[in-house]
C-alpha cells in the first residue's frame, strides 16, 4: 500500500487501481468516482494532490542527444496539426477545435478534439472506438480539477475557492480529448485517423449529408428538434427554429 501511495505521489497523484497495467485495460473507462463524468479515463483519475517527480538522467540525456533537432521537431507536429485539422474542420457540427491566437505560433502538443452538445454521441463512445483502431487518446489532465477524488475531503472556502462560473472547465472535463500529433508519424497514419473518425461520425452521429462530403447532425443544437435539412451543399438550416 504505501508503494502504491508513494508511485501516486511521484506521478501527479494518479489513483493506480490496477496492478501492472499502466491504465491499458478491459477496465479503463469503468472506473467509478463520486464527481467524475461516466467512462472518465481511469489514466487521468488523481487520488492524491501529486508532483511531477517521473522524470530521470536516462530522460535528460536523450533531451541533450535530440537538440539539435527540435526545429524539425516543432515545423513536424505543426505540419500534423494542419493536417488533421484540414481533414475533420468540416464536422464542426459535431466537434470544437482548438485555433492558435492572434500572434501566437503554437508547437502543438496533441490535436484537442471537444464534442459539440446536444449530439448523438458521447466521448467514451469516440475514445473506445479510436482505442479499438489502436488510434491512442488522452483526456485533458484533471479536467475541473475540485471534481477529483484528490478533493474530496477538501472544503471549498477553506482549502481552495471556486471563483465564477466553472461552465467550460466541466466542458472541459466532460466533452474533450486529444489525439497525437507526435513528429515521427507519416501521412498514412494521420490519414488513417481523420477517416476513422470519419467512418465513426458517419455510423453514429445520427447525420444527415449534402452529398458532398459535408456531414449536419439531425438534431439542431439550439432547440434539440431533429428538424435539420440540406438548404445547399455546404450549407444546413433548422426547419423549427431556423437556426
Amino acid at each position: 500500500l504505501l508503494s502504491d501511495v508513494m508511485k501516486s505521489f511521484s506521478k501527479w497523484g494518479r489513483k493506480y487501481n490496477c496492478k501492472n497495467c499502466g491504465g491499458n485495460c478491459a477496465n479503463r473507462f469503468k472506473r467509478k468516482t463520486k464527481n467524475l463524468p461516466e467512462g472518465y479515463d481511469c489514466k487521468y483519475i488523481f487520488k492524491e494532490l501529486g508532483y511531477n517527480l517521473v522524470a530521470t538522467d536516462l530522460q535528460a540525456s536523450i533531451l541533450c542527444a535530440q537538440i539539435d533537432k527540435l526545429s524539425e521537431f516543432i515545423e513536424k507536429r505543426k505540419q500534423n496539426w494542419n493536417k488533421l485539422y484540414e481533414g475533420l474542420k468540416d464536422l464542426s457540427n459535431y466537434f470544437i477545435f482548438q485555433k492558435a491566437e492572434k500572434k501566437s505560433d503554437p508547437c502543438w502538443f496533441g490535436f484537442a478534439i471537444t464534442l459539440q452538445d446536444n449530439i448523438s454521441f458521447k466521448r467514451v463512445d469516440l475514445i473506445k472506438f479510436l482505442e479499438n483502431k489502436n488510434i491512442e487518446t488522452r483526456l485533458l489532465f484533471a479536467g475541473d480539477i475540485v471534481s477529483q477524488p484528490c478533493f474530496e475531503y477538501l472544503k471549498n472556502e477553506v482549502d481552495y475557492k471556486i471563483i465564477g462560473n466553472m461552465s467550460n472547465t466541466d466542458k472541459v472535463m466532460k466533452n474533450s480529448f486529444f489525439i497525437g500529433v507526435y513528429p515521427g508519424m507519416l501521412d498514412e497514419q494521420l490519414s488513417y485517423m481523420i477517416e476513422s473518425i470519419r467512418n465513426f461520425v458517419l455510423k453514429y452521429g445520427d447525420t444527415i449529408t449534402d452529398g458532398f462530403g459535408n456531414y449536419f447532425p439531425k438534431k439542431c443544437s439550439i432547440c434539440g428538434k431533429d428538424s435539420v435539412k440540406i438548404v445547399r451543399p455546404g450549407s444546413a438550416r433548422c426547419n423549427n427554429c431556423g437556426n
